[in-house]
């Protein structure tokens, strides 16, 4: 997942852009509220609204560059892409509420920016797992760059 090739960070912010977005969504979600036993329930959904993007997208005090229409248009398709996928989103929405107290603490414990927080969901969408490519645990780490930064 480390790469410094401009293809692999550009990804990366619109990714956490999109994981951005969607969760701000989601707080202001009307319908998304508890009930019994910690059950979660939707009483409204996405259908038929529009999603304009924000003049500035930033992800760890870094400026997402919107002005390149290329960034610009891909960030858009992947919010429109997630934002009407309703069940995998309110999934990645419940996980969340469960894993971001847990990746908060971490995060500050190692002095990592609290926006690396959203590269879970777009990762992993807050799922420990290995991909068939062998990417494993919630940031999907390859064993090559674990090895390569000392990580087990």
């Amino acid at each position: 997942m480390i790469n410094t090739n401009r293809k692999s960070v550009l990804t990366a912010f619109v990714l956490t852009g999109t994981i951005i977005i969607i969760l701000s969504i989601a707080q202001g979600f009307s319908g998304f509220s508890s009930g019994q036993a910690g059950t979660r329930h939707v009483s409204d959904t996405l259908y038929n609204k529009s999603i304009k993007l924000p003049d500035n997208v930033t992800f760890a005090d870094e400026k997402m560059p919107l002005d390149n229409f290329d960034t610009r248009e891909s960030l858009e398709r992947e919010i429109l892409t997630s934002a009407y996928r309703h069940s995998s989103t309110i999934l990645i929405i419940m996980r969340a509420h469960r894993y971001l107290p847990i990746i908060e603490k971490i995060l500050k414990k190692n002095n990592i920016p609290d926006d690396f927080k959203y590269l879970v969901a777009a990762e992993s969408e807050y799922s420990n797992m290995v991909s068939p490519a062998g990417a494993t645990g919630f940031w999907q780490i390859m064993p090559e760059t674990g090895k390569e930064e000392g990580w087990r």
